[in-house]
């Protein structure tokens, strides 16, 4: 399923629906807003999907999970699915001399709390 997604193979999409969560041609296309015959028409290749807006609509209608919908080009409906996490930032050089360096009177600073 993932290999199809990602090379935005609805048809084998609908093939997958179809074998592994057990809709008919008929079903598949009521959840998406198809007819039966387009839906045929897709499985078996003789037309292709390529409109972003379509490929929305079968990612919405097949209630695809945020994960699959990235691997389609889709964004997730939920944007801390895509979020990178966060590093902490590092301190940077001069902030860390500063921390570490003496003071006049010859003290560390981070001694002096």
């Amino acid at each position: 399923m993932l290999a199809a997604l990602k090379s935005r193979d609805i048809g084998a999409v609908f093939r997958f629906v179809r074998q592994y969560g057990g809709l008919s041609q008929t079903a598949i296309g009521s959840l998406t807003g198809y007819s039966q015959g387009k839906i045929s028409a897709i499985m078996s290749g003789s037309q292709q999907v390529t409109a972003l807006e379509v490929f929305e609509r079968i990612a919405d209608g097949l209630h695809r999970p945020d994960q699959a919908r990235m691997a389609l080009g889709l964004a997730p409906r939920d944007p801390a699915a895509a979020a990178i996490p966060r590093q902490e930032p590092r301190p940077s050089r001069s902030a860390a001399y500063r921390r570490s360096r003496p003071t006049r009177r010859g003290r560390d600073r981070s001694a002096t709390s």
